[in-house]
């Protein structure tokens, strides 16, 4: 009879508690599959239900069950979450603190209701139920709409600021917590219910501009590099094109050689000296599509690429001085012909696919651009009339690059598709001489960050206020609480204004006095590149200079731990550098070369890189500083050193590693190579 007469009791705390779950559950990622993670929450919640009904047997009082749910169930939930969450302990605990707010929420609303029906016979607990279930989907509505994906993507971009968010959350549950469990009349009630809910809309609010900070910083961060990668190649152009320029100043010269060869009669000479002429002026052709001579590398070059899977028809008229800066008229045709050039890779029909380049400036102040090409199949567009594209590394970065050029120059852009025909019509006008570039951009950048700051501002405000507010309970509250720490690595940020530096670096599990060792040698990298990065910043560079370290575990056995820290140091273009750590867990020492292998090895490996160098020059697959070709004696490769930066691989392979421009230009990147086991055996300690 006990459980019986308060069964509608049991009903409501259940719908509170599924709530709970589901938001929780919506905030955060798995750490492991899906199935494994439903069936560790299925145990778990078995595990639950179970204990409230052998409390109940114990105690014969479903009063006694409904009183140490916090205890018996939500604790439970809440270790299970930080099981299964692919997030970080901050993370995590804000994402089942806000899903308490929800459920002290809820708890007030019922309070509220069951005042307000007190009087009602008979429909009372249908009433009840359904107001509650009604308040439940649009909690579950606000979450679902507004906040599950600012706060997903805040916790996967943001890594230092999740204590800052964190504690001012927690602190509000706490305020809740104190100010459902007073009594009063029910308008009372209603008046904490509202309060409640406008801080529960606050912080989405919070968590939107959160999220867009950190959406804005990371598509930074990709269009920066893109846009870096173009100007590279735009620089590498250039590099042919005065290539060719002094093939063709030394005409004369090679005149004079075949004269010469001439009057000694040694035609088979002076053949195989034109041939050789000729395919070096070959490389540096370009069809002449319009004046402007660094327009012209561009569309030679992608024209040229495209022209292998379809037809191209142009119409351009650009003259030889334009009114904008050439690199983004560079940066407009290169994205919009590579976009064009693989979607007609993609069609497969017997008809052949083609694009039409139309480029004309009217009366010295207006640029028109247009491209059309094939499409295979049709395009959806969105909000910003952009095609929606896949959602993978770098698809649709060329198409915001464009945007932002448009943007710039305060012009339009527009994309259509009809009749299996893709179009982009870009219009740029000529900057306005009384407005300089600069103020355009910072008058367009900072409106938006303006409105995020006050938003910001007013939520730190408030949530202050609250701290305050309830520091009574806080200091009883926190009185043993022990810092918690992010698992799996560690940050170290540098920030000096316009200079960034950004360290990931791992956090390994080793023995002490080992872990000791390892990180002693991790900072000594770190800083000597933070120094790099300074010689940089402070000597050579003005304006923007970011540095940024990231790590990859290697090798991770029993003997070994071997970790591959890159690091980027951008300032316009990039440089690159690599330094390895290996560790004989073992001995806890960091091991270099020699301490693998006995005398002799260094001619071995050696060897080795230059044939594999050979190898790779000779079949076209890239470009070293070895002799027989342009390169000086003292640029080319002779051996690596003893102290040569090195890793072991998941098979246990030797791997060599080289800086940028060490052995290659810097087209090459950082070239490594793989040392075969059958070069080492003889040397191995």
């Amino acid at each position: 009879m006990n459980f019986l007469s308060h069964w509608e009791k049991v009903l409501w705390e259940a719908i509170i508690f599924f709530i709970y779950i589901i938001i929780c559950k919506a905030l955060t990622r798995q750490r492991f599959t899906k199935k494994f993670c439903l069936a560790i929450s299925g145990t778990v919640l078995a595990l639950i239900f179970a204990g409230q009904i052998g409390i109940f047997f114990l105690s014969r009082n479903i009063m006694t069950v409904l009183t140490l749910l916090p205890l018996t169930a939500y604790l439970p939930s809440i270790l299970c979450l930080h099981i299964i969450s692919k997030s970080g302990f901050f993370q995590t605990v804000t994402a089942w603190v806000t899903g308490l707010i929800a459920y002290r929420i809820l708890k007030t609303f019922l309070k509220v209701l069951m005042q307000s029906f007190d009087m009602v016979v008979g429909m009372k607990t249908i009433l009840i139920t359904l107001c509650l279930s009604m308040a439940s989907a649009l909690l579950l509505f606000l979450v679902f709409r507004f906040l599950r994906k600012p706060f997903r993507t805040y916790m996967e971009g943001s890594h230092g600021n999740w204590m800052f968010l964190c504690f001012p959350v927690f602190v509000v549950f706490l305020l809740f917590s104190y100010l459902g469990s007073m009594s009063g009349n029910v308008s009372l009630q209603l008046l904490i219910l509202f309060n409640m809910l406008a801080i529960f809309l606050l912080l989405i609010r919070a968590l939107v501009a959160f999220a867009s900070v950190e959406h804005m910083k990371e598509s930074e961060r990709v269009l920066t590099a893109y846009m870096q990668a173009q100007r590279r190649e735009y620089e590498e152009m250039c590099v042919k094109m005065e290539t060719g320029r002094i093939y063709r100043h030394d005409m004369r010269h090679h005149l004079m050689v075949l004269e010469n060869l001439a009057k000694e009669r040694d035609t088979g000479r002076i053949v195989e000296y034109i041939g050789d002429l000729c395919g070096k002026l070959s490389s540096t052709e370009h069809k002449v599509y319009c004046q402007n001579p660094t327009v012209n590398v561009v569309l030679s070059t992608y024209i040229e690429e495209a022209e292998k899977y379809c037809a191209v028809e142009t119409k351009i008229n650009i003259p030889k001085e334009l009114p904008y800066d050439e690199l983004d008229i560079c940066a407009i045709l290169a994205n919009a012909l590579e976009n064009a050039k693989n979607e007609c890779r993609k069609i497969k029909e017997k008809e052949r696919p083609y694009i039409r380049i139309f480029a004309d400036l009217k009366e010295g102040k207006k640029l028109f651009l247009s491209v059309e090409n094939s499409c295979g199949e049709p395009i959806e567009f969105d909000a910003d009339n952009l095609p929606i594209t896949p959602a993978e590394k770098n698809h649709g970065i060329g198409l915001k690059s464009i945007r932002a050029v448009v943007k710039k120059y305060s012009g339009m852009l527009q994309c259509e598709c009809r009749d299996r025909m893709f179009c982009l019509n870009v219009v740029l006008f000529c900057p306005r001489e009384e407005v300089p570039e600069q103020e355009v951009e910072v008058s367009v950048e900072k409106q938006p960050s303006s409105r995020m700051s006050i938003s910001v501002m007013v939520s730190t405000a408030l949530l202050f206020f609250l701290l305050v507010g309830t520091m009574p309970l806080l200091t009883r509250a926190f009185a043993n609480e022990e810092e918690g720490k992010l698992q799996g690595e560690k940050i170290r940020l540098i920030d000096w204004g316009d200079l960034l530096f950004c360290a990931n670096v791992p956090a390994v599990h080793l023995k002490d006095i080992h872990k000791e060792n390892f990180e002693k040698h991790m900072d000594q990298i770190i800083d000597q590149m933070k120094e790099e990065f300074l010689l940089y910043a402070g000597r050579k560079y003005m304006g923007y200079v970011g540095g940024d370290i990231i790590y990859k575990i290697m090798q991770d056995n029993d003997r070994f731990l071997s970790v591959r820290f890159d690091t980027v140091i951008n300032l316009g273009g990039s440089v690159e550098y690599c330094r390895c750590l290996t560790m004989d867990k073992q001995s806890g020492k960091i091991i270099s070369l020699d301490d693998l292998f006995t005398d002799g090895y260094i001619e071995a490996i050696s060897k080795e890189i230059l044939r594999q160098m050979e190898e790779q020059v000779a079949g076209g697959q890239a470009a070293y500083f070895i002799p027989g070709g342009i390169w000086s004696e003292e640029e080319c490769f002779k051996e690596i050193t003893a102290d040569r930066n090195f890793y072991l691989n998941a098979e246990n392979k030797l791997v060599i590693v080289f800086d940028e421009y060490e052995v290659a230009p810097g087209s090459m990147g950082m070239p490594e190579f793989v040392i075969p086991e059958e070069v080492l055996e003889e040397f191995r300690r």
